[in-house]
């Protein structure tokens, strides 16, 4: 999409997830965990969080975003 390699993309992703703009490029999870087989997990809190980062990717805003971020 870009035509170009990005590179190292997580100083952009944090960029992206701490901006007012985040909710173009994640959908936030914010309730549940990742516990599992009754091993205690993380939480699942607005924001970033251990149990899904900033959430699930929104591709179609996600991908014009780290392009633009970037360059």
């Amino acid at each position: 999409m870009a035509g170009h390699s990005l590179g190292f993309l997580n100083p952009a992703l944090y960029q992206l997830g701490n901006s007012n703009k985040a909710g173009n490029s994640y959908h936030d999870i914010t309730v549940g965990n990742n516990g599992y087989n009754g091993i205690p997990g993380y939480d699942a809190t607005p924001g970033w969080d251990p149990a899904s980062g900033w959430g699930s990717p929104k591709v179609s805003g996600l991908l014009p975003a780290l392009i633009k971020a970037i360059g």
